[in-house]
């Protein structure tokens, strides 16, 4: 390996380890998506500080194999077959959340200075890792998807636990069970 190589491989290592050590530690301490948002914050810092975090572009493919790996091997025979009360409530939030990205992704780039790739992307109803893999190979940009869907996560995560424990009460006080 050359000079070039040799230092590209030990950033690679580097950034590989910063963000094992992230997602660990946010695994450890229990915070939701810790493993990932753990990864993501450590790689920001390190490379906000040292500008030195990078993965090439050709680990994109294998990183979006492995998510289908993920997923696929967590469906069962079971889940294929109750997909059949799933069709008609299925489409009604597909086409919903379709038309509500449309709108909003169009408000985000009519009222930001975001390329529309780029909006409709972040105010998908997706995940944050898939939408900023998928705004790359679009055309968007993958860091205000990957920070605007962080900022839904965050809030999301921050508020589900309240809502939850207010709708258990209300149940409760209700007569409804817990």
């Amino acid at each position: 390996l050359g000079r070039t190589e040799t230092t590209m491989a030990w950033q690679i290592v580097l950034t590989l380890i910063v963000a094992a050590c992230g997602g660990l530690l946010g695994r450890k301490a229990k915070i939701p998506a810790g493993t990932m948002l753990g990864a993501l914050l450590f790689t920001i810092v390190f490379n906000v500080i040292v500008n030195k975090a990078y993965i090439p572009g050709d680990f994109r493919p294998w990183l979006q194999m492995l998510s289908g790996i993920l997923l696929g091997s967590g469906i069962s025979r079971r889940d294929v077959r109750e997909l059949k009360y799933l069709i008609v409530p299925g489409i009604v939030m597909v086409v919903n959340m379709i038309i509500l990205n449309v709108i909003f992704g169009y408000l985000m780039f009519r009222f930001s200075s975001l390329d529309l790739p780029t909006s409709l992307l972040a105010t998908a109803p997706g995940g944050m890792t898939d939408m900023a893999l998928i705004a790359a190979e679009r055309g968007g940009e993958m860091m205000p998807v990957t920070i605007l869907h962080l900022a839904r996560l965050l809030i999301i995560y921050a508020l589900l636990p309240w809502i939850f424990a207010r709708l258990r009460q209300y149940q409760t006080a209700n007569g409804k069970g817990a």
